[in-house]
């Protein structure tokens, strides 16, 4: 570290302590110990209780961060959507952060987006305004319009603002394991994880390509969905730190009370909750972040998305035993609730599960006597979530955003139109999903894939004992193994899964066939299935009349 960095590091944790102390911390200032980067600050500051001010804890650590800068700014907003990592006082509280600074100079963002594209600005647009359309603490955004006329957005990030950002992220590595090294309460806040956590955030939020892909991925998902839409990336004038993608027209949700634009609010409600329905269960790659700024309303049954900077992504797995876990929690499925959360890994052995399966048991108690139109999947399924961290269960990130996105979706249908209910909105989907999830077809398939998984794990089986008593063999433990016999056992599990999935397939063509017969649809396709079923059937017998003539 320079002589220099040193100075501003001390500057800067001089501003923090300052600031820190003005809202009433000056004990957790002095824990920390930061008062000796304090010019003066008579004593009986650091001491002074927190009763003597009006506002909660959780308001003045807000209004700190605020004044604190980009930085801490965005560190509230990360923490204000992970109540695994905070109180959800706190999260309500940061949430109020707004990421509202003053824009930079229009000619320094000329040069950072020429040097960044190597390109003078003339060559490719025909006007870039410059009235912002937004101002944020990594960067802002012009409007302007391609020599061809198209009209653009161009996304510019801050200069030197990565520097800043990593000093700030330096010192707060710095303060954490002062405060987990001389704090006892701090240790189980884990303080250190949760800058690492912002760390990663930044730095993918300063990398444009990134959210550019984002946008792209999500592009591609609604394609052809004229109910959703998303910005066009023109991959030929976006780096790192610039980013231009197509003009979405709409009014955003916040200024919907003062424009003109005619929108049915409760029309376009049921469109945003629909939206992420899809998102969600269909393509499990959802925005995490719907605040009100980064949804616009184009028309009443079309939404815009906007800002992809936090994004919650599911794998096909983790999908499906969410699919269960939401037709349960709407059915007030008990059992299978409780299933879908060991699935996704929620209960493990860092936490008492009986103890969580008596307390989740209890807390849907008071749902079971009403109808499905009062239950909300979205609020529940997030306070599940908050009983499984009170529990001490490590909660998946992903699943954590997908609480907070559903609920805030939630919300904002509300604020449009105060009778809005989620579940009925959904409900048509719900029963889509459900009968999907027990269709003979999509039964069979997942069948086959897990009998194909399980063939690859048992075919391993036997290498994987040799492996293990050729390791006992050099320890000088006596073993008496025959390879022989293993290979035998090979070639055994290999028979025997296949006459496993031959059997699988004959009976989900019986049950399919008879399924097509019994609707009515398509009598050649029924007897078709039959007809195949029985040709299996006669492979399979004549398998085994084979093996046993080989065995005799």
């Amino acid at each position: 570290m320079t002589i220099a960095q040193s100075a501003r590091d001390a500057s800067r944790l001089a501003k923090i302590a300052s600031v820190f102390v003005k809202y009433g911390f000056g004990n957790l200032i002095e824990g920390a110990k930061l008062h000796t980067y304090l010019p003066f600050v008579p004593r009986r500051r650091f001491s002074q209780k927190l009763l003597d001010f009006k506002r909660s804890q959780a308001e003045r650590l807000k209004n700190c961060f605020e004044e604190l800068g980009p930085t801490f700014i965005k560190l509230g907003q990360l923490l204000s959507l992970r109540p695994d990592l905070i109180p959800e006082e706190y999260c309500n509280e940061f949430r109020k952060l707004q990421d509202q600074v003053k824009g930079f100079d229009f000619k320094i963002a000329k040069r950072i987006i020429e040097e960044e594209l190597k390109i003078n600005t003339d060559e490719v647009f025909k006007e870039i305004k410059e009235t912002l359309i937004a101002s944020a603490s990594i960067g802002q955004v012009h409007e302007a319009f391609l020599r061809n006329g198209e009209r653009v957005v161009i996304k510019v990030q801050r200069q030197h603002i990565e520097s800043v950002i990593r000093d700030d992220i330096d010192i707060m590595y710095h303060v954490a394991a002062v405060l987990e090294g001389h704090k006892e309460e701090f240790k189980e806040l884990n303080l250190t994880n949760i800058v690492k956590e912002f760390e990663r955030y930044t730095k993918e939020e300063m990398d444009y390509t990134i959210e550019a892909r984002h946008i792209s991925r999500f592009g591609r998902h609604f394609a052809g969905d004229f109910t959703v839409a998303v910005p066009k990336v023109y991959w030929d004038y976006t780096t790192k730190k610039v980013l231009v993608m197509s003009y979405l027209d709409g009014v955003k949700i916040n200024d919907l009370k003062n424009s003109t634009k005619a929108i049915d609010k409760t029309k376009f409600a049921q469109t945003l909750a629909k939206s992420y329905f899809k998102q969600v269960f269909r393509h499990g790659f959802f925005h995490a972040d719907p605040h009100p700024a980064n949804i616009l309303a184009i028309k009443s049954d079309r939404v815009g998305f906007l800002d992809f900077g936090i994004i919650g992504s599911l794998d096909e797995y983790r999908r499906g035993v969410l699919q269960d876990l939401f037709i349960a929690l709407v059915r007030k499925d008990m059992e299978n609730i409780v299933n879908g959360f060991v699935d996704l890994g929620v209960i493990s052995k860092n936490i008492d599960n009986d103890k969580f399966k008596q307390d989740l048991s209890d807390y849907l108690g008071e749902y079971y006597d009403k109808t499905m139109e009062e239950i909300n999947p979205g609020r529940l399924y997030q306070n599940v979530l908050r009983l499984a961290i009170r529990n001490k269960a490590n909660v998946p990130r992903d699943l954590v955003l997908l609480s907070k996105a559903f609920v805030t979706a939630e919300g904002l249908g509300r604020t449009l139109d105060p009778s809005f209910n989620f579940t009925q909105v959904v409900k048509p989907y719900i029963e889509e999903l459900a009968h999907e999830r027990s269709s003979p077809i999509r039964m069979f398939k997942e069948g086959v894939k897990d009998l194909l998984r399980m063939k690859k794990d048992l075919s391993k089986v036997p290498r994987l004992a040799v492996d293990v008593l050729e390791r006992i063999k050099e320890q000088d433990f006596v073993v008496k193994h025959d390879h022989e016999d293993v290979r035998e056992l090979e070639r055994e599990v290999g028979r025997s899964t296949n006459k496993i999935i031959l059997g699988l397939l004959i009976a989900a063509l019986i049950i399919g066939s008879s399924w097509v017969l019994s609707s009515g649809k398509s009598d050649i396709v029924g007897w078709s299935g039959f007809l195949m079923a029985g040709v299996l059937i006669l492979v399979l017998i004549y398998s085994v009349v084979r093996e046993k003539k080989v065995l005799i």
